[in-house]
């Protein structure tokens, strides 16, 4: 015997819902209670009846003067408690594997804790190439995922940085202000960072910057690999696919490009180890 799905749907509410996405698809602004309707193919008595409703609950709000109505701040309630529901790095957990599958390198997951870098999430291709682990710190005053996270630092906080690794600085660590500074404005320009020889991981990288929601980084994505992968031809299709992934994960955590002004990293990014 065959199985019949069967239609749980509630007619009215399934309207309703459609009343609501009618002002996406419109873009947002005020309408009418005609231009919903026409637009929906619904009796204009039912739709003004179902906006009432909305209204009562707060899910749209009327233009008293104009009897137009527009989306209500309910739904922006809504929707910061589905942003804050998000965890960044589940989120980029499968981007991350298509990535590491797309480029056969190892895709890395990287957040800013004072002068260091984090890794907060790996994805190894198959040969298990690269030598980035979960925990693994790096110094800002590296290259690749670390030049990123520090690149959208605000300038007071790369000063303090900068002052405390030159406290502590490694003979392979450059600690050149104007020299940094030039390439953190390149990161900031072009939108990633490439090295070609990250003299603390010893790997070739390429990264770019993740935001959320309020449009702040929060976190670097980086694919690595061995010495001579990022050689010729295949350095653009590499770093279109990094971006590509980068601009995936944050819209994914609510970025909206344009929407929001770029630039800061977060002091304390909101993630947990994976």
């Amino acid at each position: 015997m065959r199985n019949i799905k069967r239609d749980y749907t509630i007619a009215v509410l399934d309207t309703s819902l459609n009343v609501l996405e009618t002002f996406v698809r419109f873009g947002g602004g005020d309408h009418s209670i005609s231009e919903i309707a026409d637009y929906l193919g619904c009796n204009r008595s039912r739709t003004f009846r179902i906006l009432q409703t909305l209204e009562r609950h707060g899910f749209v709000e009327q233009n008293l003067k104009t009897r137009k109505y527009r989306l209500g701040m309910k739904l922006l309630a809504l929707g910061e408690m589905v942003l804050q529901q998000l965890d960044p790095v589940e989120t980029a957990k499968p981007v991350m594997a298509d990535l590491a599958m797309k480029t056969k390198a190892t895709a890395c997951l990287g957040i800013r804790e004072g002068s260091e870098s984090v890794y907060v999430a790996i994805q190894k291709w198959q040969d298990g190439s690269g030598q980035s682990e979960v925990g693994k710190r790096i110094s800002l005053a590296g290259r690749g995922l670390s030049q990123v996270l520090i690149a959208f630092t605000p300038a007071e906080e790369q000063s303090k940085i900068l002052q405390q690794l030159g406290q502590n600085a490694a003979a392979t660590i450059i600690l050149d202000r104007e020299q940094l500074q030039g390439a953190w404005d390149r990161v900031r320009s072009q939108g990633y960072a490439l090295d070609d020889h990250d003299l603390q991981s010893g790997a070739h990288s390429v990264a770019a910057p993740i935001y959320n929601h309020t449009g702040q980084v929060i976190a670097a994505l980086g694919i690595e690999k061995s010495n001579g992968y990022f050689d010729g031809a295949y350095i653009s299709d590499i770093v279109q696919q990094l971006t590509d992934a980068a601009a995936n994960i944050s819209a994914r955590l609510g970025y909206q490009l344009g929407g929001h002004p770029r630039g800061q990293t977060s002091a304390t990014a909101d993630l947990e180890m994976a």
